[in-house]
Order: structure tokens, then C-alpha cells, then sequence
């Protein structure tokens, strides 16, 4: 099996230059704010290998779209208040359910984090799939080694 073309959309690594450029950031750059080296920075451009959680978490929280980023598809228009609140409240419901599944019965900060932007973007964005979330594997999203 192949982590990397299983786990996310043909193109991940041309759409994360372009959120890296979009950022300002040199490949150098962005390897050392998120505490990766240049050389693995270039590697998940080049789709040579997958980024970590901690990874994708960290780049979340510096701007990256990551829902452009996995799934190829750019958000242009957001639901109201009190339809955000009721599919968050979805999301967070998911996510617990899935840790209660998990082996150790837990998940990490890091890897609750990206579920919970990953699941966000993508109930909030698929209007007519919004509750069918068969296609994302989280085992698969919370894989930590490249």
C-alpha cells in the first residue's frame, strides 16, 4: 500500500508550493518554521513522501488551507453562524467517536486537530454530502510516519 497517493488528492504536492508561496515562503523557510528540514519540505512537494500530523497541524495553525491541501478544492463561501455551530458540533461527535474506537482509546492534541480542520472544511463545504464522511479513512489521516 502506498501511504501517500491512498491518503490524499493527486496533486497534494503542487498544492502545497502553492500555499507555500502564497504564504511568502521559501522552501527553507517553511521547512524551519515547522521544524522540518529543507530536504523533507522539498520531498512532500515532490510527493516523494507524506508529511506527520504534527506536521499538517502545524502548517493549519500558520495559514495552509488544509482542506485545499488534502482534498483540491478551494472554499469559497462559508455557511452561517448557527450552521457552523451545528456541524462543529458534528465534527467534535465524530472525532470522539472515533478515539473511543482507537486501540489505546485516545488521540493525540496533534491528531484531533487536523481531524477536527479536515472534518470542519469538509462538512461545511460539501453541502449535498455533508453527512457522508465514508470516503475519509482517519486511520489512514493519522498514519505519523512518511
Amino acid at each position: 500500500m502506498n501511504y501517500f497517493k491512498d491518503a490524499v488528492a493527486p496533486g497534494f504536492g503542487e498544492r502545497l508550493r502553492i500555499e507555500r508561496e502564497r504564504l511568502g515562503m521559501s522552501q527553507e523557510e517553511m521547512a524551519a518554521i515547522f521544524g522540518v528540514k529543507r530536504l523533507a519540505q522539498s520531498q512532500y512537494e515532490k510527493e516523494v513522501t507524506a508529511p506527520t500530523v504534527r506536521y499538517l497541524a502545524e502548517i493549519a495553525k500558520n495559514g495552509v488551507d488544509l482542506h485545499f491541501l488534502i482534498f483540491g478544492i478551494k472554499i469559497n463561501k462559508l455557511p452561517n453562524t448557527a450552521e457552523i455551530r451545528e456541524k462543529e458540533k458534528q465534527i467534535f461527535h465524530l472525532i470522539e467517536e472515533f478515539a473511543a474506537r482507537s486501540p489505546d482509546k485516545n488521540l493525540s492534541a496533534d491528531a484531533r486537530y487536523v481531524l477536527y480542520d479536515i472534518l470542519r472544511n469538509k462538512l461545511l463545504h460539501e453541502e449535498s454530502n455533508a453527512h457522508d464522511l465514508t470516503n475519509v479513512d482517519f486511520n489512514e489521516l493519522l498514519k505519523k510516519d512518511a
